[in-house]
């Protein structure tokens, strides 16, 4: 195994943690990435980590090696990445993360324009609710909603998250209308497993809700799917029912109240070095979504 090669494990083990996991994000066996690490240490004479049952610790040697690893790798992935670059076509292969109705509803839409434009592209789209680990778990970048960012991430802004409350015609025509937020007291409200309090603003004042109803769900699009058939009362983020909205399957209501406004962020290690392909995506991504913003918001409110 060549002198590059086995910089390469040395990293992909001292980010993972673990010979395990770092075998798994390299394609290769535990034992050839335990060789590998050994092989190197044998080169050098120097020991790079200090190994026990339950986890891996670089030593000062070690340290110093994996950043000085870190800049040689990264330099050779920008000057690769530079000579195949024509007219801003990117190759590679990139993992994201992304909860599933943000990534589905406005993620998917522009990582399929992008991977047109770039066929040199491989991706690796993983649509979740848990939080994931983007250095364990060989993560290039997340999209994440928060209220603020990460401190121990590289996070860009991408969007503002506003939540609205909106219900069916034929629910709305059964059961009445909504003057004030006091009135969900008397309605079915359909409830997110991970957003049990549905907050509201008013003149600067802040109204706290806990919406109780017959059906609660881990999923947004069901949520959205139950609203529509006449189920209940939603509460969720403008990107995931503007469509319904628009086409008359919903009716947003209690609109004298601000919904709860978080913000969706593209995050990366910051210990990471940046490949211009993820980059460009990144960059691609931002573009695409203040354009959608600027439609949306000549329709009613931001995503």
């Amino acid at each position: 195994m060549d002198r590059f090669r086995r910089m390469e494990i040395f990293v992909a083990v001292v980010e993972a943690g673990q010979f395990t996991r770092a075998a798994e994000n390299l394609h290769l066996s535990k034992s050839a990435v335990s060789h590998a690490l050994t092989d190197l240490e044998k080169y050098l004479d120097l020991q790079l980590l200090s190994r026990n049952n339950r986890s891996l610790q670089l030593t000062g040697a070690g340290q110093s090696y994996y950043d000085h690893c870190k800049r040689i790798l990264a330099d050779v992935e920008d000057v690769e990445e530079q000579v195949r670059n024509d007219d801003r076509q990117v190759s590679g292969h990139i993992r994201i993360t992304a909860p599933d109705t943000f990534g589905s509803y406005l993620l998917t839409p522009i990582f399929a324009q992008f991977m047109e434009e770039n066929p040199g592209i491989t991706l690796d789209l993983n649509l979740t609710e848990r939080h994931v680990d983007l250095i364990e778990e060989g993560f290039d970048i997340a999209f994440r909603i928060m209220e603020t960012q990460d401190s121990q991430h590289i996070s860009t802004k991408l969007s503002d998250v506003r939540m609205v409350t909106c219900a069916s015609p034929a629910y709305l025509k059964k059961h009445g209308p909504l003057k004030t937020y006091k009135d969900l007291k008397h309605h079915d409200c359909l409830r997110y497993t991970r957003s049990p309090t549905w907050r509201f603003v008013k003149g600067g004042r802040h109204y706290d809700f806990v919406p109780q109803g017959s059906i609660t769900t881990n999923s947004g699009e069901n949520l959205r799917q139950f609203a529509i058939a006449g189920q209940g009362v939603i509460h969720l983020p403008f990107f995931l029912v503007y469509h319904a909205l628009s086409k008359g399957l919903l009716v947003q209501i209690l609109t004298d109240y601000e919904g709860r406004k978080m913000n969706g962020y593209i995050v990366r290690p910051a210990h990471r070095h940046c490949p211009v392909r993820v980059q460009h995506l990144i960059d691609f991504t931002i573009e695409r979504v203040i354009a959608m913003q600027t439609f949306l918001s000549n329709i009613e409110t931001p995503i």
